[in-house]
């Protein structure tokens, strides 16, 4: 059987050096099934296999009283038994010995369900627990010694007793390679022997992988989309394809978000919408091929913003025909990016705008911007003179232009998003 392994092992190594891609999804297959051992059904610590044991506080078999009947009446006769005061009817006659009770035949064992759940993928080496789920027919746990065996060849081996307490039990295993298990309890007077399903639990050496995530943008308005990337190479830089969980970090606890399927690329995206700046993370659970891996954080911040709504005009009688609050970008200006508007349409505000505050354009130019600075220039219109001096280089991306009293102001806006 070592050999079977050592030779899948050496089989996935060489498809990761000489594949364009790989697949995290292909499998091993099992290790050879013991002579010893039957059909194998393979549990593993993620399926939900064991039915948890009821505790057992009565008896089974006992009877329970109905809470709304009535409390009996102590004076009254039971059903259909003697009446006081009247002769009561003998079974035989003076000095005859009552009958004895017929014999019956003695109670059989008692039939028992046995549970083994384990790691159905581990690494060679690894210590690994494994637990006992014991119970009646009736679900209640049961409670004393069952034994674990692991197959070799065609005979069951001992690995450890368990002994149960209200119907389970778990025991530390060190699995040095890929083996079957089952739990055994070898019968008594009162209980029928019972035997576990086998559980496959496969060891092998596993590669590693690097998971990365990305964000664009990285800051969105309050419920705004933002596209978060993944992308996932061997340590070659050869893409895997399989899936990959990204989570968020909500009330301190990290949250399944979404699930992506990685392509030949090696990359998979999905849009988020957070209310609130969340970290996001990029996550492999682990599987027959690679280890578990975790990506860095992603932080998506989302702000609140104010709303610009902008089109475009060429000339001043498309600015004067602007609804109110409606700014343009306006297009005959090539020394940067001016979205203007009257301040006596609604867009007196712009000026207003605190330094560090965001502004979300939509329409012409669309996007998240940052405020970053403004200059308050004398004058209006003609008065100010060229474009160029009231342009902000690389310091920003677009300019909002709308009068302030007899002057005009210019707000600069820097693009975050």
């Amino acid at each position: 059987m070592n050999r079977i392994l050592g030779g899948i092992l050496a089989a996935l190594t060489l498809a990761a050096a000489v594949g364009f891609y790989v697949s995290a999804t292909d499998r091993p297959a099992l290790p050879d099934v013991p002579a010893a051992a039957s059909s194998v059904l393979a549990h593993t610590a993620d399926d939900a296999v064991a039915p948890a044991p009821t505790p057992l506080t009565s008896p089974p078999g006992t009877p329970v009283a109905d809470p709304a009947a009535p409390d009996p009446d102590p004076s009254a006769p039971p059903p259909d038994g003697p009446v006081p005061g009247e002769p009561q009817p003998t079974a035989s006659s003076p000095g005859t010995p009552p009958a004895p009770p017929p014999a019956s035949d003695p109670a059989a064992p008692a039939p028992t369900e046995l549970y083994l759940t384990a790691p159905g993928l581990t690494d060679p080496g690894a210590t690994e627990v494994f637990t006992a789920t014991w119970i009646d027919s009736a679900g209640y746990g049961v409670d004393g010694v069952v034994l674990l065996q692991r197959a070799e060849g065609d005979t069951w081996v001992p690995v450890a007793e368990l002994t149960t307490s209200v119907g389970r039990a778990s025991t530390s295993v060190t699995v040095a390679a890929s083996a079957i298990y089952r739990l055994v309890y070898p019968g008594s007077d009162a209980l029928a022997p019972q035997v576990s399903d086998e559980v496959a639990v496969i060891a092998e050496t596993r590669m590693e992988s690097a998971l990365t995530l990305t964000a664009a943008p990285a800051r969105v308005v309050t419920g705004g989309p933002a596209v978060l990337t993944v992308g996932w190479h061997n340590t070659d830089a050869v893409p895997i394809i399989g899936d990959i969980v990204v989570e968020a970090l909500a009330d301190g606890a990290w949250t399944a978000v979404a699930t992506v399927t990685t392509g030949s690329d090696g990359a998979a995206a999905t849009t988020v919408t957070p209310t609130v700046s969340t970290a996001y993370r990029a996550v492999y659970p682990g599987g027959t091929r690679y280890l578990p891996v975790t990506s860095a954080d992603v932080t998506v911040s989302a702000v609140s913003a104010a709303t610009i709504p902008v089109r475009s005009c060429a000339n001043q009688a498309d600015v004067d025909a602007l609804p109110h609050g409606v700014g343009c970008h306006y297009t005959s200006v090539d020394a940067g990016v001016f979205v203007v508007g009257h301040d006596f349409q609604g867009n007196a505000w712009w000026n207003e705008l605190a330094m560090g505050a965001y502004v979300q354009l939509t329409g012409e130019q669309a996007g998240l911007y940052e405020v970053v600075d403004r200059v308050i220039a004398p004058g209006r219109a003609a008065e100010l003179g060229p474009a160029e001096q009231w342009t902000c280089g690389d310091r920003c991306d677009v300019i909002l232009q709308t009068c302030i009293d007899a002057n005009t102001g210019f707000t600069w806006l820097r693009r975050v998003g």
